[in-house]
């Protein structure tokens, strides 16, 4: 029963971030006869509860991984395992989601771009204005740190699960450059 249980909130952790942005694109797609503002506030009322619900269920996913990893291969193999299976499903939105490599079996969050190139990137590294040191530990790069709403690294383990459950030949690089500005 435990097992179950994992792997349902484990594929609704995964899932309901896809259905909340494909509601809000058909909702965009959908004109009706109420006020954008009105619109704009139930859509923040209903990403609110989402998110709210989301944070629970993350965190009970997290206290269920050691259930997880011993859960049948069958029952993970319906979650999305990278940005592009989720991309393939539907969801065109850049954002935060949940995926489950299907060597690990482990929920990893990871940032998708959906825009960049016909979209279903994962986004191993992203730097945006210096405000985060990458000048790190060995151990950091392997588990990865940063905040995925801004500048981090995924981690190299999570990288490792990531690219070596199937078979990946692109690869997209964007430098960017920015520049600190020191004090006097």
């Amino acid at each position: 029963q435990i097992t179950d249980i994992a792997y349902v909130l484990v594929c609704v952790h995964a899932c309901v971030i896809g259905y909340l942005h494909v509601w809000c694109q058909s909702e965009e797609r959908n004109p009706s006869n109420t006020s954008l503002e009105r619109r704009f506030h139930e859509l923040e009322h209903h990403y609110t509860e989402a998110t709210t619900l989301l944070h629970l269920q993350g965190t009970l996913i997290l206290d269920l991984q050691p259930v997880s990893r011993s859960l049948p291969s069958e029952h993970v193999r319906n979650c999305p395992i990278d940005c592009a299976s989720i991309y393939y499903n539907g969801v065109r939105r850049s954002g935060l989601y949940t995926v489950v490599p299907s060597l690990a079996g482990v929920p990893v969050e990871v940032y998708c771009d959906m825009d960049t190139d016909g979209g279903g990137w994962t986004v191993i590294q992203r730097r945006a204005d210096g405000s985060l040191s990458f000048d790190r530990s060995w151990r950091d790069y392997s588990d990865g740190f940063g905040d995925l709403h801004s500048e981090f690294w995924l981690g190299n383990n999570h990288i490792h699960e990531l690219s070596t459950q199937g078979d990946y030949i692109s690869m997209m690089i964007r430098p960017r450059s920015f520049r600190t500005r020191l004090s006097p």
